[in-house]
């Protein structure tokens, strides 16, 4: 699994189009604030690979899910998921939206 922190995450949503960025924390925790571009699909949801399928061109799409903060083990665990379902470029922001903000990139609420 690759990790990368907001700033590169920010570099590569505007030089790579087809990047699919999913927000992975609860529906509810998403329409309060989440990264513009972002969808929502929650990792503890039973279809979360389902979808994912459903939101890419092909498996060797870029893929980069977000949580909470360092503490969040849900990106961990999507980006698990994700790669045990055969995608193949799967990116962890292990930050997630805390060191988006923080790093000074906007949100959507």
């Amino acid at each position: 699994m690759k990790t990368m922190n907001a700033e590169k995450i920010n570099e590569l949503s505007q030089s790579d189009a087809d990047m699919l960025l999913l927000d992975v924390l609860p529906e509810d925790v998403y329409e309060k604030q989440h990264i513009p571009s972002a969808i929502s699909n929650p990792v503890e949801s039973d279809d979360f690979v389902r979808r994912t399928r459903e939101l890419v061109d092909s498996m060797d799409e870029v893929i980069v899910v977000y949580c909470a903060d360092t503490d969040c083990p849900l990106s961990e665990k999507a980006a698990h998921a994700l790669e045990e379902a055969g995608f193949q470029n799967v990116i962890d922001m292990e930050g997630g939206i805390e060191e988006w903000k923080a790093a000074g990139l906007p949100v959507e609420h």
